[in-house]
């Protein structure tokens, strides 16, 4: 329920161009995941997208959602990692930035 506390760890353990999956169910998760990645300023590529799980009826020529929609909403976040030059053994460390 608060992937942003593996996210804080995974910054600091995981190479760079590593991957990060969050499925969230509330808005306020991916806002606090989002501003935790990118203050570390070790993720690029955030991206957040909705999932919608909707049945469809599907008999003989009949292809339709079903009249009743028991769905649920759900949230992706993923985000690559960063390779720094302090990943590597260089001087200093350069993370890109990510344009708003």
């Amino acid at each position: 329920p608060e992937p942003w506390h593996a996210a804080s760890v995974a910054s600091e353990t995981q190479a760079g161009g590593t991957g990060l999956v969050a499925y969230l169910p509330t808005v306020p998760q991916i806002q606090t995941l989002v501003d935790v990645l990118r203050e570390s300023r070790a993720w690029a590529e955030i991206d957040v997208f909705e999932t919608l799980h909707r049945t469809w009826n599907v008999k003989g020529r009949s292809v339709r959602p079903d009249h009743q929609m028991v769905g649920h909403t759900g949230f992706v976040v993923t985000a690559r990692r960063i390779l720094r030059t302090s990943d590597t053994g260089g001087e200093g460390s350069a993370p890109a930035s990510e344009e708003e």
